[in-house]
């Protein structure tokens, strides 16, 4: 059966073709693959890695300032949880305190702990949300929010912009990546 089967290549070689874009593009698809290859064997490790909370957490602190979708994200998970308790009408000081020892969120008790350690060391609310941490629109939308008597609101329009920013992210990213499948 295999002397039966005729190649593409062969075909075309039949034809006295010039071939050098048929050998491009295999030389293009090959690295093409090989480049996905490596991207999963990556992602493999950074799940492998990232099983333990401490890491995931060192890797935010070393990544927030770089990666702005990601503080966003961060942030974003924290304001959930904080608008979750503000529907119930829970104070903020016992909020914080919850959140600091809860197991809904990992990085919310995280951000929790930094936020509870500067009020108790004598700091405002808004100024112990000032951290590099935090999305810098979620600390004015809070500190507004405290001022005008609409925290509340304003958190869960932090919840909104964000949603639709987060939402335009993965609308780019998943472009990108249809491009990238169509032209292989």
């Amino acid at each position: 059966l295999g002397k039966f089967s005729v190649s593409v290549l062969e075909m075309v070689l039949s034809f006295d073709v010039d071939v050098s874009m048929i050998y491009r593009y295999q030389r293009v698809t090959q690295m093409f693959l090989w480049l996905v290859h490596v991207c999963v064997i990556v992602l493999i490790v950074f799940y492998a890695l990232f099983q333990s909370l401490d890491l995931r957490i060192l890797f935010y602190i070393k990544t927030h300032q770089r990666f702005k979708f990601l503080r966003d994200f961060v942030t974003y998970r924290y304001a959930m949880v904080m608008s979750l308790f503000l529907k119930y009408g829970v104070k903020t000081q016992f909020m914080i305190g919850v959140m600091r020892h809860s197991s809904l969120d990992s990085f919310s008790r995280w951000l929790s702990y930094h936020v509870e350690d500067d009020l108790l060391s004598g700091r405002s609310f808004s100024e112990s949300l000032n951290q590099s941490y935090f999305d810098p629109k979620f600390v004015l939308l809070v500190d507004q929010g405290l001022r005008r008597h609409c925290f509340e609101v304003n958190v869960n329009r932090y919840l909104d912009m964000v949603k639709k920013s987060i939402a335009e992210h993965l609308k780019r990213f998943m472009q990108v990546f249809k491009l990238i499948v169509f032209m292989y």
